[in-house]
Parts: structure tokens; C-alpha cells; sequence
């Protein structure tokens, strides 16, 4: 990326009369309407029948509203609401302003390039040093710009400037009396911008790039970058397009569209499963600066719909011209490259019945510089002009245009690639151009409209009447005003960042992303599907979307032209084709047999010919044409009939045309060219692609209610935070499903399917039982038996599965006795899945608590049970527990406890094997008399630890050694140094040595009895429960295998009880 060039604006400076109120504040139709949500009016157009006002004026307000957060908007319903802030400013009466408001006057700076408006702060009376200048240019006007626009370029210019302290909210803004304004002064803002070239074309690009600052709309950078580009086609030669041209990367440029953008957002939604993270932040930027760019080029999609009607053959030509004078109310323009006096002759009973409603006619003319007027029609013109003064306003010179238009008022125009008083006759049914309307979806005039008339008074006509041609919408009619049809589009609000970094949180982030980018594509489908967005397309624009298309096309390519030429049927052009056939897009070609130009472009149309997957159609077509994908470009640019260079300040021909958005436009049109869509389009190497994730219905809102729920679990508010969420949504439940289906942590759906239930009748039966059934599950998962019993009391008692009945026949397994209330829930229970679970709570009941009860209810469903857990019932049974008193599972686990097991009590005859065997290699220490018999005789044969040694090794030994032990070591030692002869042992000295060999003597009599008992042992296990804890240990594995394979939640009653009866297994297979 090369560096920011540093590029200084003129700027005019403005004294503005501005309305002003309140900055938190509403106007009165915004408080009347708050108002009228609070009391339960949810939709735009019941608002809009309660104040008999015009739809759009309502969603105005609403849409006002709801960007200062008093207003909610349902994303799906669309329904309104509002917010705490919203019925807090009902409550306290928050400061509408005064009716009028307060005139108040500031300085702006208006730069003409984009029409954008700048803080007076912003602006400098010098250009930075080392900064480049761009040349002052007078094109756009304040003036020029539409009531709407100039307020919207205030407020942002007031918002993003700061305000310089402006605390106060701009209600209007008007210019006050021209008399009384300032001298214009000339400021500079200065931008940061990025300069490259096309690699095609060569045409220059200078883009916004600079991060301090603000933030662009998308109709300004597209005036910004156009501005520059035409400047390098028509002044090569300047000193900015030269320095511009020297900063410049050389680059293959791809458009900015819509399509391409979501793209990129989908590209990078893809990464989001495997983001670490620590990186989520950096990704959340990334996403977020796209998802912006996406909404604001949507929101143009939107402000530039218009019905487009293809107009066909000469009679459709000529009628749609008569058809747009019938309609005009105050002006219409007529851009034609040529006049043919026959032409104008038939319409002059049409031009005078317009003018004689004082309806002003404007004719543009002329290719070329050398273009001149024929006399003929000069003099009708004139004569004209002189019978209705003031009216007729004819060019003076030739405006070097190859554009082909007719404009009426701000409402209507026809675009085509024939002049619209050059058509001969005779052009069969193809078709000649395109018929731009208001649409019924909206907006009531159509931008490109606004846009042409803009363009006329720019270029499109020479000589100072041009300041004469009307362009700003008050001095037209007005617009009628018609209720727009079809569905809202809502701007989804952005995903926010993960707030921690839990795993669950990293994928609900990327699930709403992925939600997010479906929802964008879904609306931009909407919107174009409902009315095509139109948008003006001048000069070098055409050239930089014919490569991008021949590039960038990825389903369908089509090119159309009434000519073919050498210069513009390059073997360039032809490779690209070839190239773009081969990515698998279905390419046509819709022009004429080369004729004497056949040996000039045999290369072209031997590759075209040749190529599989390019249809060439040889025929005349009656438009030109460059079609990528779900877009269409048509006018007056011939994509393969040039006969010029491209525009450097040569004299050649300015071009002019539209771009049309819209996928069933593009189709329907193509069609009538004769171009069909291809049913099986030719498969394309996606291999390495991975196959795109399900798009996960309300995973935005779940992603948000997680979010807000964590934030304010810091606060203690999570039941309330998530209480608040889910009361507003239409379907709470889905956020609940959004969460388990992204595997979030079972803390947080407890407490959110909690929260749900608390819902009340809000929340279908279906769902109530379904979460109900989910917390039942759950908290027998967690062996919490008791909770399960109280939140199973919401569902239904009989006649569906895991009632509540069953929930209650469960309880014993934590909670008991729970005597005849068991009984009768088990009468209850229908499903043979229940009826198990109800069975193994019968077990519980007797083997856990001793209640009679239990035996009952087992010999009600114990048939359910599987093979073996029918034999432990068998067991219960034969057991015979008295009444009130279970299995003693206390005894078992002080028995276990107490109690050695064989590898433990291995373990410690090598301990003592060790420690003998230490004594016997410290005779030495043994230094005398006495010393040496005391040894001498413990390791005799028939020593003490030489008995003890040899039972560490022998197993038959260990049995009766504890009888063979003396019980007094130290009277046993003075005996083996009295036999021997020797002084008696001085024990005050040794005692030492005679503790560690009572401690062995003491330990190999522990290990000989086989047990060790403590002082807190308890009672002994009585006999018929050890067989019966040898049967369960015996069973164990296949009653676990049994119990396992069940689906949950039915696998955790069963589960639950072996865990309780663990104790008795054990014991049994250490006493085994």
C-alpha cells in the first residue's frame, strides 16, 4: 500500500440561518409520536393514519427516534416500542423544544467536489505545506443541493466536527437573504488520500483514506474519486494530475460495490470459528468497518430505487420522448448528440403543447468540437424561442457529449444509446433504452434523476443559460405524495464484540456474524428485487467497470454493442473473455458481423468463436450494454464499437449512462436482448472452498442477550438484564435454542430457560414444556432429584413423556422416604421410559430409606426394567428390609474405610521387608556386648524379625505369626542377652533402638490379623447384607453397561443409584 498523499480542498465558506432546539430534545410531532407508542401503537403506518400524514414522514420521525435510543425496532416484525429512555422522557416531560424553535446563524465550509459540509474550525486560510491542491472548481453548488441532503450534511458536519461546543439540535436550515451574505472566503481542508492507477486502464483512483478522519458517505467518496478520475482524463497535462500520477501504486482495481463487499465480510465471517481469542478484538474491527461500508452503500441501494421500463423499437423510442413532454410540469431537457430536422419536425405539435404550459425546454447538442447545428433546425428552434420568450434554452455551442437523454422535471428520464432526435426508423423490436421512473417502493423522486439534472447544469449544455437549467427540487412540482409499498428494511444493528473468552462466547460471536452477513445479503436481495437502484454512470466510469466486469464477473458476462470496432475488439479484450469463459461464467456476446472491419478484428473473433462458454449472437443490437452478474451498465459507451481514444483532452466525445442494480431486472432484460439465463451453469473448482455453515435464525439477538446477561452478572443482574431482553423479543424461546446450539455453557441456559418460564403466558405451552422438560434433564444430569421435583410440577401430569408424575417418582434417589405419594404418581405414568424411571425410584425408596412403598411401585413397572436390573429388584425383594430402615450404607463405607486391601497390605509387608533388612545391615552400630546378643538373636533362625522376614515373602507364614510374636519385646531381648552371657542392656540409652522394633513387631501382627480397626469403626455389615453386596458387585458391570446405553435423560435415574450403592460394590470386592 503506498503512503497517504496529503490533499488540500477548497472549501467555500458559508453563513447558514439555521432552526435550532434542544440537543436531547424532540420536535412535537417526535413527542406526539413517542407518545403515541407508548400507548400501544406498534407500526409506522397505523402512526401515520393516526396523524394523517404521508408515510415517509412518519418513518422519518420514527427512524429520528430511533437513532437517539427512545425507540426499539423489532428486526423481524418490525414492530415498535419504547425504549426506558423513551418512557422516561414521557415521564419527566423531557424538554420539547419550542415549537419553532430559535434562528440562530454559523459558519460552514461547503466543498463543492462531494457537496459535503465541514465545521468552520476544520478549514485553514493557507494549503499545508507540501500538501497538493486541488483546483477551486465551481461545478456544485450549496443551492444545488436538495433540502433533505443540506440538512443531513449540517448535522454531520456539526456531529463528526465536533460541534466546537455547539450544544443545540439542528431542526432547519436555509441560506437567509443572498443580499446579506458575506463575501465567499476560500478555506482549505486537508485529507489523507490513497493514489493508484488502474493497471487496465490507467485511469487514476484518489480515495479517502485517512483515519483522523470523519467518516464518508458513500455518495460523497463516489463524487470524490469520480472528481479525480475525470480530471486525469480531460487534464493530463495539469501539474495535480501529474504529482497525483507520480504518487500513484499501479494496481488491478476492484469496485467498492455492494457485492463485493459482502464478499469480503463473508470471507472474513469464514475465519471466525478458528480465531484465537486474543485476536477477537482486531477481527471485531475489521468486521465491524465492513458491515459499516455494506450498510451505508445499502442505504444508497435504497435512496436510488426507481422503476425502470426497457423501452423497444423506434415507435417505443419516439413514444417514450412524447409520453415524458406530456408528463413535464415545469422543465424538460433533451441531450442529443445530433438533431435530425425530420425527427424534430414530427414532435414540434408535442414541443408546443408543452410550452404553451409554460413547460421551459432545454437541447443540448453536439459530438465534437467541430459539431455544429443544422439550420433548419436552428431556425425551427428559433422560431420557437421567439414565440414563447424565456422558454426554449438552446446550447450555443456544441457540449462534446455522446450522451443521449431526456429529462423531465426531477421526475422522469429516458436514457438511451440513440440521440433522442437522431432515430431513424426501422429498428425492428430491439431495444433502444431505458425509462427511469419513481418507484411505488420509494423514494418519490428517483437520485439519478436529481443526478442528470446535475450533470446538464455541470456539462451538459454550453454557454450562461446553463445557470438557467432548474435542478433543485423546490423549483419543481411537487412530488406526489404516494404511500410506498412492500416490506421495511430495517438497518440491523452490528454484532458487538465477545465480552469474554469462553468458548461458547467465541462461537455465538461468529454464529451472529454469520447471521449479520446472511441478514445483509437477504436485505440487499429485498431491496433490489422490489425496485432496481439506479445510479448515473459519466465518462472514464464506463471503461473501469467494463474490466472490472471482465475480471470480476463470477456467473454471467454480456456485452452488447451496434458496432465493433478495432480499437475496442482488442486481443486484450478477447484473452479476458477467454479467461473469464474458463472460470466457468457464461459469457455472450450480442454485436454485428465485423463487415470491412473483418480483417482489423479477425484476432478478436477468432478467440471468441473459438472459445467454449462464450455464445457470440450476430445481430444488431439497439443498446449498449455491459452486464456482470446481477448488474447492468447502458448508454452511450460502446463496450465494442470505440471509434476514439478515450477522453485526454483530445476534443473526443463525453459518455453518459446508467448502472442498474437488481437481479430480476438484469435477467428480464437480458431475455428481451435475447440472452437467457443459463439453467445449468458450468460447474466451478470450489473444491478447497469448505462448505458454508447453516445460517442460524436469531443467533444476533442470542449473541446480544449473552452479552448484555454476562456484563451485568458482575452487578448481580443477570436474571433481571436477561428478563428485560426476552420480554421485548416476539420469540424469547429462540434465543434459548441459538444458545444450545452453540453449546454454551449449561450455567447460562439454566438460568436463561428459568428466566423464560418466568415469562409466564407470554411463551407458547410448546415452549414452556420443552424448557421445562430441558431444566428436569438437566438437574437430574447434576443428581439434583429434589430440584427436578419442583420444577416438574409445570408439566403435565399424564399423557406425554417425563411428566410430572415421573419427575416425583424420581425424588428418591436424593430425598426420602417419600411414602404414598410415590404410589400414586405412579399410577400416573404411562410411557414405558417413565415407568422405568418410576421403578428405579422403587429401588431407591427401599434400598435408601426402607420404604414400604418402594416394593410396590417396583412390582407396578419393574417389567420395564432391563434383564439384570430385574434380577437386583429380585434381590430387593428377597432382601427383605424392615420397614424404615435401608441398606446401611454407613457401615459399608466405615468398613471399606477401615479396611486393607489386598495391594495395600502387600504394599506394607515390603515396607516391613525393607526395614528389616536395613537392621540387619547395621550390625556395627550394635558396638557391644549385649549389643551384639540382642542382635544376634532377632536374626536367629528362630528369631523374631527372621520370622517376620520370611512371612513377607510367604503367604502361608502370615496367618498364625501374630500368635508366634512376643507381646513384650523389651522382657523378650533381656532373655536373649541373659542367655547369652552378657550384661544386662542400659535401656535409657537404647530406647531408640527398642522402639523401631516394637513398631515392626507391632505392624507384622496388624498385617497377620488381616485388618486394622479404628477407634470410630462402626458396626460390623450383618450377613444377609453381604451377600447382597456380593450379588450388586457380582452384577455391577452389566448393570452399569445397561443403564448407559439409555438416551437422556433416562440413563441418569439408573446411573444415580449404582453411584449411591458404589459403597457396597467396593466393600464386596475387598472382602470377596
Amino acid at each position: 500500500m503506498n503512503d497517504l498523499v496529503q490533499l488540500a480542498l477548497p472549501c467555500r465558506m458559508l453563513t447558514l440561518k439555521m432552526q435550532v432546539g434542544p440537543e436531547d430534545g424532540e420536535t412535537t410531532l417526535e413527542t406526539l409520536v413517542t407518545k403515541a407508542i407508548g400507548t400501544g401503537l406498534t407500526k409506522v403506518q397505523d402512526l401515520a393514519d393516526l396523524f394523517v400524514l404521508p408515510y415517509r414522514v412518519v418513518l422519518d420521525v420514527v427512524t429520528s427516534l430511533w437513532a437517539r435510543g427512545l425507540v426499539t425496532i423489532d428486526l423481524q416484525s418490525g414492530d415498535l416500542a419504547l425504549s426506558d429512555g423513551g418512557r422516561d422522557s414521557i415521564g419527566t416531560g423531557s424538554g420539547t423544544a419550542d415549537e419553532n424553535g430559535v434562528q440562530e446563524s454559523r459558519s460552514y465550509l461547503f466543498e463543492p467536489i462531494t457537496g459535503s459540509f465541514y465545521a468552520e474550525r476544520e478549514g485553514t486560510a493557507k494549503a499545508p505545506p507540501g500538501a497538493l491542491r486541488a483546483p477551486v472548481d465551481h461545478g456544485l453548488k450549496a443551492s444545488d443541493l436538495p433540502q433533505r441532503d443540506l440538512l443531513a450534511a449540517v448535522r454531520a458536519a456539526t456531529r463528526y466536527g465536533g460541534g466546537a461546543g455547539f450544544r443545540r439540535r439542528i431542526l432547519n436550515v436555509s441560506f437567509g437573504n443572498p443580499l446579506l451574505q458575506p463575501p465567499q472566503e476560500i478555506r482549505w481542508y486537508t485529507v489523507g488520500v490513497q493514489v493508484r492507477a488502474d493497471d487496465d486502464s490507467g485511469r487514476l483512483t484518489v480515495s479517502v483514506a485517512d483515519p483522523g478522519k470523519r467518516f464518508w458517505s458513500a455518495r460523497a467518496e463516489a463524487r470524490f474519486q469520480e472528481y479525480f478520475a475525470r480530471l486525469g482524463d480531460e487534464q493530463p497535462d495539469s501539474a495535480l494530475v501529474q504529482a497525483l500520477r507520480g504518487r500513484a501504486s499501479r494496481v488491478l482495481l476492484e469496485p467498492e460495490g455492494v457485492p463485493q463487499l459482502l464478499t469480503r465480510l463473508a470471507a472474513q465471517v469464514e475465519k471466525l470459528p478458528k480465531v484465537e481469542a486474543v485476536h477477537a478484538g482486531q477481527h471485531q474491527q475489521k468486521l465491524e468497518d465492513v458491515g459499516r461500508q455494506i450498510q451505508q452503500r445499502l442505504r444508497g441501494l435504497l435512496q436510488a430505487r426507481a422503476h425502470v421500463e426497457p423501452i423497444e423499437n423506434a415507435q417505443g423510442h419516439e413514444w417514450a420522448l412524447k409520453h415524458l413532454l406530456a408528463k413535464a410540469g415545469k422543465q424538460v431537457v433533451i441531450v442529443s448528440p445530433s438533431i435530425r430536422y425530420s425527427t424534430l419536425k414530427d414532435l414540434l405539435p408535442d414541443l408546443q403543447d408543452a410550452l404553451k404550459r409554460r413547460v421551459r425546454l432545454v437541447f443540448s447538442w453536439g459530438r465534437t468540437i467541430g459539431d455544429s447545428i443544422a439550420p433548419e433546425v436552428r431556425t425551427a428552434l428559433s422560431e420557437l424561442a421567439a414565440k414563447y420568450p424565456g422558454r426554449v434554452l438552446l446550447s450555443d455551442a456544441s457540449v462534446r457529449t455522446a450522451a443521449c437523454v431526456v429529462i423531465q422535471d426531477n421526475v422522469r428520464a429516458y436514457v438511451s444509446a440513440h440521440g433522442p432526435l437522431d432515430l431513424v426508423s426501422g429498428s425492428g423490436g430491439q431495444l433502444t433504452g431505458l425509462l427511469i421512473e419513481p418507484s411505488k417502493y420509494g423514494p418519490e423522486l428517483p437520485a439519478c434523476v436529481a443526478e442528470l439534472l446535475l450533470w446538464v447544469r455541470r456539462t451538459g449544455f454550453a454557454g450562461q443559460e446553463r445557470l438557467q437549467v432548474l435542478t433543485h427540487q423546490d423549483e419543481f412540482p411537487a412530488a406526489d405524495d404516494v404511500e410506498p409499498v412492500g416490506a421495511e428494511i430495517a438497518e440491523t444493528p452490528l454484532p458487538e464484540g465477545p465480552t469474554d473468552t469462553t468458548p461458547e462466547m467465541m462461537r455465538i460471536w461468529a454464529a451472529s456474524w454469520h447471521e449479520h452477513r446472511a441478514a445483509l445479503a437477504d436485505a440487499v436481495r429485498q431491496a433490489t428485487d422490489e425496485a432496481p437502484s439506479v445510479e448515473l454512470v459519466e465518462d472514464g466510469a464506463h471503461q473501469d467497470y467494463l474490466w472490472q466486469a471482465l475480471h470480476g464477473a463470477t456467473d454471467r458476462l454480456v456485452l452488447a454493442d451496434d458496432r465493433i470496432s478495432a480499437r475496442a475488439a482488442t486481443e486484450r479484450v478477447a484473452g479476458a473473455l477467454r479467461e473469464c469463459a474458463d472460470r466457468g461464467v457464461a459469457v455472450h456476446l450480442v454485436q454485428p458481423s465485423p463487415g470491412r472491419d473483418a480483417d482489423a478484428v479477425k484476432a478478436f473473433t477468432k478467440v471468441v468463436e473459438g472459445t467454449r462458454g462464450i455464445t457470440v449472437h450476430r445481430r444488431r443490437s439497439g443498446v449498449r450494454l455491459v452486464a456482470r452478474d446481477d448488474t447492468l451498465q447502458l448508454g452511450s459507451f460502446a463496450p465494442l464499437g470505440r471509434s476514439t481514444a478515450r477522453v485526454e483532452g483530445t476534443g473526443s466525445a463525453s459518455q453518459l449512462g446508467v448502472r442498474v442494480h437488481g437481479s430480476r431486472f438484469v435477467t428480464d432484460l437480458l431475455s428481451r436482448l435475447g440472452v437467457e439465463q443459463d439453467p445449468y451453469p458450468a460447474p466451478r473448482d470450489q473444491e478447497s472452498a469448505p462448505p458454508a455453515p447453516p445460517v442460524t435464525d436469531g443467533a444476533t439477538a442470542a449473541y446480544g442477550a449473552l452479552v448484555t446477561a454476562r456484563q451485568a452478572d458482575a452487578e448481580g443482574r443477570y436474571g433481571e438484564a436477561l428478563t428485560e431482553i426476552l420480554r421485548d423479543l416476539d420469540d424469547p424461546w429462540r434465543v434459548l435454542e441459538v444458545w444450545q446450539e452453540r453449546k454454551v455453557s449449561a450455567t447460562d441456559l439454566r438460568r436463561g430457560a428459568a428466566t423464560l418460564l418466568r415469562l409466564g403466558d407470554r411463551v407458547p405451552s410448546a415452549h414452556r414444556r420443552r424448557w421445562c422438560r430441558w431444566l428436569v434433564a438437566d438437574a437430574w444430569s447434576r443428581h439434583a432429584y429434589f430440584e427436578a421435583a419442583l420444577v416438574g410440577r409445570l408439566l403435565p401430569d399424564s399423557g406425554e413423556r417425563l411428566t410430572a408424575a415421573v419427575c416425583t417418582a424420581a425424588l428418591p434417589l436424593e430425598f426420602g422416604p417419600v411414602g404414598m405419594a410415590l404410589e400414586h404418581t405412579a399410577l400416573e405414568i404411562e410411557d414405558e421410559g417413565d415407568r422405568a424411571v418410576a421403578a428405579v425410584g422403587g429401588l431407591a425408596e427401599t434400598l435408601l430409606w426402607g420404604g414400604p412403598s418402594g416394593g410396590q411401585v417396583v412390582d407396578l413397572h419393574g417389567e420395564t426394567l432391563s434383564p439384570r436390573w430385574r434380577e437386583l429388584a429380585a434381590a430387593v425383594r428377597e432382601l427383605g428390609l424392615p420397614e424404615g430402615r435401608g441398606l446401611p450404607l454407613d457401615a459399608f463405607t466405615a468398613e471399606l474405610a477401615t479396611t486393607l486391601t489386598a495391594a495395600e497390605a502387600e504394599e506394607r509387608w515390603a515396607v516391613l521387608a525393607r526395614r528389616i533388612d536395613e537392621i540387619r545391615r547395621r550390625r556395627g552400630r550394635f558396638n557391644f556386648g549385649a549389643g551384639q546378643a540382642w542382635h544376634d538373636g532377632m536374626f536367629a533362625a528362630d528369631g523374631v524379625l527372621t520370622r517376620i522376614e520370611a512371612a513377607t515373602t510367604d503367604l502361608a507364614l502370615r496367618p498364625g505369626l501374630g500368635s508366634e510374636l512376643p507381646s513384650d519385646v523389651r522382657r523378650h531381648v533381656d532373655r536373649l542377652v541373659a542367655d547369652a552371657g552378657e550384661e544386662p542392656i542400659q535401656w535409657r540409652k537404647q530406647m531408640s533402638h527398642l522402639n523401631r522394633i516394637e513398631e515392626l513387631v507391632l505392624e507384622a501382627r496388624r498385617l497377620s490379623a488381616g485388618t486394622v480397626r479404628r477407634a470410630d469403626a462402626g458396626e460390623p455389615v450383618l450377613a444377609p447384607f453381604r451377600s447382597f453386596a456380593a450379588l450388586t458387585a457380582q452384577a455391577w458391570d452389566g448393570l452399569f453397561s445397561e443403564a448407559d446405553v439409555l438416551q437422556p435423560p433416562y440413563r441418569h435415574p439408573p446411573l444415580a443409584l449404582l453411584e449411591r450403592l458404589k459403597p457396597v460394590a467396593n466393600w464386596a470386592r475387598v472382602h470377596a
